[in-house]
């Protein structure tokens, strides 16, 4: 992690930004050795910087808000597991802000695998508003109202997916 963390810092020395709230990338380095998410979208702005996971179901906003092709943002996507980082648009930022969060699982680990998504909390705390019900006892419908009510479409779009999985499983069972 810390050869990536030199890059990173070389980089934000060679195009000169952050210029205002360089603190932003200690906790943006900190963040990086404490979670475990393997690609991140890293967005250096004039006044600070941004870190964002990716396929994880956090709110697209959070990112996508310093996106602008007009800008003097640069952006960049992180992968952790081969140490590397490339730039990229300030579309292709919005574009990866997107992805969904993995649905490798089947059957009943399904479900438990999209709960497992929608409960973390690095996912639901980002939405400012906290669930109103009881986390480690809710379902896939309390989650589902949740981020409708958040207004989050990443978690909308993975949950319908999830639907249609369980929807299509349902049918095959009964034909």
């Amino acid at each position: 992690m810390k050869e990536l963390i030199n890059k990173l810092q070389t980089e934000s020395d060679h195009v000169g930004l952050p210029i205002y709230y360089k603190e932003d990338m200690v906790d943006d380095f900190n963040k990086l050795e404490k979670l475990s998410y393997l690609r991140y979208l890293w967005v250096l702005k004039k006044a600070g910087t941004q870190l964002f996971p990716i396929g994880v179901g956090v709110h697209p906003s959070l990112i996508t808000e310093y996106c602008d092709d007009g800008s003097d943002n640069r952006y960049y996507e992180l992968d952790v597991k081969n140490c590397s980082y490339r730039e990229i648009t300030a579309s292709e930022c919005v574009e990866l802000a997107h992805q969904l969060p993995s649905m490798t699982s089947h059957g009943v680990e399904i479900v438990e695998h999209a709960i497992k998504v929608c409960s973390n909390p690095a996912v639901y705390n980002m939405a400012f508003i906290n669930p109103k019900f009881d986390i480690e006892k809710a379902g896939l419908l309390e989650w589902s109202k949740f981020y409708r009510q958040v207004d989050n479409p990443v978690m909308m779009q993975f949950l319908a997916k999830i639907e249609t999985s369980l929807e299509n499983r349902r049918k095959a069972k009964a034909a």
